[in-house]
């Protein structure tokens, strides 16, 4: 049993491919998702996140640090590395699109909407990567959820075009596909990892330890913070300096 029928609109806009067939997901060898679901749902999800969150995130940015950091190390080796594998996705994505135009004479829009997506979100992930930089924020939950869902999403093609053998059948798309996904989860693993924060704050030059997100979201900081404070005593050098709204006078007002 198939979601859309031969007159939905899916139907057309997938060049005659279900969304999703239960029968072919429950009854087959392995769960195999149509070629539609692959270049509309697993692809819509986590560029829609990213896209749509895009702008709320950018005005929080700039609410929280503006005119707070002057950055004096704008470039360090994961930040390089972060916009190159960016890079090198968008020419990967825009070659398989190349590829479908040049080569196949019919072929579904939603390939060009697929690919369309992806790299606006490749370009929004490197604007969005060059910008934390500069704010002095380097470890992003947006950009962490946006890249895991990435590589998850990606699990189903990678074992459908395995068991189907799609080396033998389509050797160019299997090649660009996997030199896609395996940029998709250093991406992950770059973004596991926070960037070397070194900024000027209150025209004092102070270098900070960073607050990596995945550290912070499993509650591992406040523990070690703890253990610390019980081991070595207070020294002034070794605390930071408060932000406004997290004083005592603007929490009381």
């Amino acid at each position: 049993m198939a979601i859309n029928e031969p007159d939905d609109f899916m139907w057309k806009f997938c060049k005659g491919s279900s969304i999703l067939n239960f029968s072919e997901v429950i009854d087959g060898s392995f769960p195999e998702f149509s070629e539609c679901f692959q270049q509309t749902l697993l692809v819509w999800i986590p560029c829609g996140v990213l896209l749509l969150s895009f702008p709320f995130y950018l005005f929080y940015l700039h609410r929280q640090f503006s005119d707070k950091f002057v950055v004096t190390s704008p470039c360090c080796c994961f930040h390089v590395a972060k916009l190159l594998v960016n890079v090198l996705l968008v020419c990967v994505v825009l070659v398989e699109l190349v590829y479908y135009t040049k080569v196949h004479e019919e072929f579904p829009v939603a390939v060009i909407v697929a690919c369309s997506l992806k790299m606006l979100a490749f370009i929004i992930s490197g604007l969005l990567t060059h910008i934390l930089r500069v704010k002095g924020t380097h470890t992003s939950g947006l950009l962490f959820l946006f890249w895991l869902l990435m590589v998850i999403a990606g699990i189903i093609p990678t074992y459908t075009k395995l068991m189907n053998e799609e080396y033998d059948t389509n050797l160019f798309l299997f090649v660009t596909f996997f030199c896609y996904y395996p940029l998709v989860i250093v991406q992950l693993f770059l973004h596991c990892f926070a960037e070397h924060k070194l900024y000027i704050l209150d025209e004092e030059e102070k270098e900070y330890d960073t607050n990596l997100f995945l550290f912070v979201t499993f509650f591992c900081y406040y523990p070690l913070v703890i253990v610390q404070l019980f081991l070595h005593c207070f020294a002034e050098h070794k605390l930071y300096i408060l932000d406004e709204e997290e004083k005592h006078f603007w929490i009381s007002s």
